[in-house]
């Protein structure tokens, strides 16, 4: 399940600008895009845009006006307190300044689960027990958010299972996993980042 297009922040200059991608399921991207803020403790990959090079743009490059609220290094912006920062877009090598924005940094309070099926179908709706048979798997995702605000960036996640019915495997750096059913029984599913913890059940059927 690849990520998809999502929230881009064009510069104020309209010289340049800044795009990321969205992990979360069903495309509308309610968790992800650069217009939200990025959760203190959480890095978020972006890509750098120009308006003035094109395709024949040289390497381009990141820099934050307030260091204490967000360092960008790479293809990266990473929160670091609350607040809001100017992000510089500038040529490789500090030659030239082409544009800004400004990105906000909000310190998250709750974690969400987005929850589908193997198929890749959204659980909007999804009750407080999951039921699978062994050998089933869904797809688990969790996002910050700041009261129902949410945020975004890649955050340091652990995930455990009360139990062997289920078995949790990562999928690379995103802020998703599968788990997998294994065998009868009941699991208490946790995802703890930021300080923060969420859990959801799951009972495998005989």
């Amino acid at each position: 399940m690849g990520a998809s297009a999502c929230g881009a922040d064009a510069g104020e200059l309209g010289q340049g600008g800044v795009s990321t991608e969205c992990d979360s399921f069903g495309g509308d991207c309610t968790l992800g895009g650069i217009n939200h803020p990025i959760a203190v403790g959480a890095t978020l990959p972006v890509t750098v845009d120009s308006a003035v090079f094109g395709a024949s743009a040289p390497e381009l490059t990141l820099a934050s006006g307030r260091e204490s609220v967000l360092t960008a290094e790479g293809q990266n912006i990473t929160a670091h307190s609350e607040g809001l920062a100017p992000i510089f877009i500038g040529v490789a090598g500090g030659e030239a300044v082409l544009d800004f924005i400004h990105v906000r940094a909000a310190r998250a309070d709750n974690l969400k689960f987005a929850i589908a099926l193997a198929d890749g179908t959204d659980l909007k709706e999804q009750s407080t027990l999951i039921q699978l048979v062994p050998n089933e798997y869904i797809w688990a995702e969790v996002a910050p958010f700041k009261g129902i605000a949410p945020l975004v960036g890649r955050m340091p996640l652990q995930w455990s299972s009360s139990s062997a019915a289920v078995t949790i495997l990562k999928t690379g750096a995103s802020n998703r996993v599968r788990v997998i059913a294994r065998s009868a029984g009941t699991a208490t599913v946790t995802a703890s980042a930021l300080g923060i913890s969420a859990t959801f059940e799951i009972e495998v059927l005989p």
